[in-house]
């Protein structure tokens, strides 16, 4: 029986890529958007010059692994815009699949369903994987780092869960960070869920004259991670977190942004969304906890952050 689970389940994600490739590839040879055409050039400069300059400028060194990506899809396929944005396609394709897979297996079939399904023609989410930029990619490997985490500190704790999740998660969210410095502002967001998961069953378990110096053990713990990051990094995570673009300015002091596009974007969804958090809650707790807290602190830290865009 549990054979047979399986099969239909992954035939269910099947064919949910594939209704998610076709919704995707519709329309994938319109007009390029502007910033499309960075990564097109500084890959077509990889390929006859070896190097990633732009019209014979300064290199594109962001997200140079997609342009490495895109120059050898060039080499395999052809030099056409429709080439550049398969890697977005193929990315916002899987993270509907593996939506579905992991919400089944938390939830149940129904919300995996609805939850795919939205995702599937999520208006948004369909253009950010027409383009060929890093998007749909980035999201693709955060989300595979986030679940890989959450299943490593699954109970019942043991060292082979920590390490099959922890192992996934770190690369995937290195990958992630390739493609995107706003990774930062993630792993920040699962940290908050890990200080609600692992914390009162951390706290439970300490002798009660040790427990008092958890918090101050935890905070110094975040303190080193902030500037192990600076270091290992190279960058003034906090001047990078307030900055923002000469374009992005205008809103850039606006805490209510994210909020304002929600409402606009979503209506409906973002005024039912504190009513089902709490339906959900009685039904799985443990997983609705992980995607709330998840979800509401990226937004507020990025709500607060220098650079805000509806991406």
């Amino acid at each position: 029986m549990s054979r047979l689970v399986g099969l239909v389940t992954r035939r269910s994600a099947l064919i949910l890529f594939l209704v998610a490739l076709a919704v995707r590839l519709v329309h994938l040879a319109r007009s390029p958007h502007r910033d499309e055409l960075f990564h097109v050039m500084a890959a077509l400069s990889l390929l006859a010059d070896g190097d990633l300059s732009v019209d014979g400028g300064s290199p594109y060194n962001r997200a140079w692994p997609f342009t490495y990506l895109i120059a050898g899809l060039f080499r395999l396929f052809g030099e056409s815009l429709v080439v550049a944005r398969l890697p977005g396609v193929v990315a916002g394709a899987g993270l509907v699949a593996i939506l579905f897979l992991w919400v089944r297996k938390h939830v149940g079939d129904r919300a995996a369903w609805v939850s795919a399904l939205l995702l599937c023609f999520d208006p948004s989410h369909v253009f950010l994987s027409q383009l060929g930029r890093f998007y749909a990619p980035h999201a693709l490997f955060f989300f595979v780092g986030a679940i890989a985490a959450y299943y490593a500190v699954e109970p019942p704790w043991n060292m082979r869960r920590l390490l099959r999740g922890g192992i996934p998660s770190i690369v995937s969210f290195g990958l992630a960070y390739s493609l995107h410095i706003g990774t930062f502002l993630g792993l920040a967001a699962i940290l908050s869920w890990l200080a609600f998961a692992a914390g009162p069953p951390i706290m439970r378990r300490l002798p009660k004259p040790r427990r008092w110096l958890l918090a101050p053990t935890a905070a110094l713990a975040v303190v080193a991670a902030f500037f192990g990051l600076q270091a290992v990094t190279g960058l003034d995570i906090a001047r990078t977190y307030t900055f923002a673009d000469d374009w992005a300015t205008n809103r850039s002091g606006n805490p209510f942004f994210y909020h304002q596009r929600l409402a606009y974007d979503y209506p409906t969804l973002w005024s039912l969304f504190p009513i089902a958090a709490l339906i959900a809650l009685t039904k799985a707790p443990r997983v609705t906890l992980f995607s709330t807290v998840v979800f509401l602190a990226g937004v507020g830290l990025a709500s607060f952050g220098g650079m805000k865009h509806q991406r």
